[in-house]
């Protein structure tokens, strides 16, 4: 039963990996708040007020949290690839 869920996660884990285009959509997007967040700081060092810069920190933490998965996707998938035969 341990055997046939290890299996079931590595092959999820596996799908997760081969899709390199949802991936790198997934980090474009989390980068994409994680320049939201920066701009939130800015602001609340601009205002000096200190209840923006918690909400960035929730941003920021949110940020980094959705694109590290992706990150280390793609990281494993290049890693991993075999290289194309460009001659052929």
């Amino acid at each position: 039963m341990l055997s046939r869920r290890i299996k079931k996660a590595v092959a999820s884990l596996s799908k997760f990996i081969r899709q390199p285009k949802r991936r790198w959509q997934q980090l474009q997007i989390g980068v994409g708040i994680f320049f939201l967040a920066l701009t939130t700081f800015f602001v609340a060092a601009y205002l000096q007020w200190q209840w923006l810069f918690y909400v960035a920190v929730i941003i920021f933490t949110v940020a980094v949290l959705f694109v590290l998965p992706a990150y280390l996707a793609l990281l494993i998938w290049r890693l991993t690839e075999k290289p194309e035969d460009k001659n052929s």
